[in-house]
């Protein structure tokens, strides 16, 4: 599937492509794409899977791929009438 949003982009060291997220508004079927400049159809490197990416990057060389993702967890605490 080809439809949601961008969510990170990257450039390619040698300039010529970037890779990008494209993840739907539930954060369900992430998938990392790679599109060259020149055009043509896009190319599907991975699924990641369900987990929000917070971070993507690549090595100098260009052959290592680093995704963060995960969830966000909240919890709070509320203090009253301390003394």
């Amino acid at each position: 599937e080809k439809t949601g949003r961008i969510s990170e982009i990257v450039w390619m060291p040698d300039g010529k492509s970037f890779i990008y997220v494209l993840e739907n508004q539930e954060h369900k079927n992430n998938n990392l794409w790679r599109q060259v400049i020149t055009g043509g159809i896009p190319q599907m490197i991975k699924n990641l899977g369900n987990n929000e990416i917070l971070h993507l990057s690549i090595s100098p060389e260009g052959k290592t791929i680093a995704v963060g993702q995960g969830k966000w967890l909240h919890d709070a605490v509320i203090f009253r009438g301390l003394q």
